[in-house]
C-alpha cells in the first residue's frame, strides 16, 4: 500500500524528473520518469506495479546507464489525479490538457456514449441536408438510404 509519505517522495520524483504526455504508446495518456538511478526507479516501479526499462548508454561518449519507468492510459490518469494536488502549477497544467484530450477520445473512460451520440447526431443531420433519411444501425453509427 502507498502511503502519505510514500505518495508525497512519488510527488517530487514525477515533479523533478517526471513528464507528463498526452501521446504514449498507442496514443494513450502516460507519465515517465526516466534517470540514472537504479534505486530510485526500483522504488517507483515497486509502487506502480510496473517493470521498468534499462538503456545502456555507456558506449556513447561515457554516458551512465539509465533507467525508465512508465505507465500509460487509465494508469496514468488514476495517478494523474492522485499526484494533481502535491505537484506544481506546470504540471497541473499539463495533467489538465493532458485529462481534457483524454475525455473526448473515443473507447477512454465513460465519454465514450457521448462521442457516438455526437457522431451519430452529426451523421443524421448530414443525411437531413442532403434529402436522405438517417437509420440507426443499433451500434452507435448511422447510415442513411436516400429515396
Amino acid at each position: 500500500m502507498v502511503t502519505v509519505p510514500n505518495l508525497n517522495w512519488i510527488a517530487g520524483i514525477v515533479e523533478g524528473e517526471g513528464c507528463i504526455q498526452g501521446v504514449g504508446r498507442q496514443g494513450s495518456p502516460c507519465i515517465v520518469v526516466r534517470m540514472t538511478d537504479k534505486d530510485i526507479i526500483e522504488r517507483l516501479s515497486k509502487y506502480w506495479k510496473i517493470s521498468y526499462y534499462t538503456y545502456n548508454r555507456e558506449k556513447e561518449n561515457n554516458r551512465k546507464t539509465q533507467y525508465c519507468a512508465q505507465i500509460f492510459g487509465k494508469k496514468a490518469i488514476s495517478w494523474m489525479f492522485t499526484l494533481y494536488t502535491m505537484l506544481g502549477i506546470r504540471r497541473r497544467s499539463k495533467i489538465e490538457e493532458v485529462i481534457a484530450a483524454w475525455k473526448i477520445k473515443p473507447g477512454r473512460g465513460g465519454w465514450q456514449k457521448e462521442f457516438w451520440r455526437k457522431r451519430k447526431e452529426a451523421a443524421s443531420a448530414k443525411q437531413r441536408a442532403s434529402g436522405g433519411v438517417a437509420k440507426s444501425s443499433g451500434n452507435g453509427s448511422s447510415k442513411g438510404s436516400s429515396k
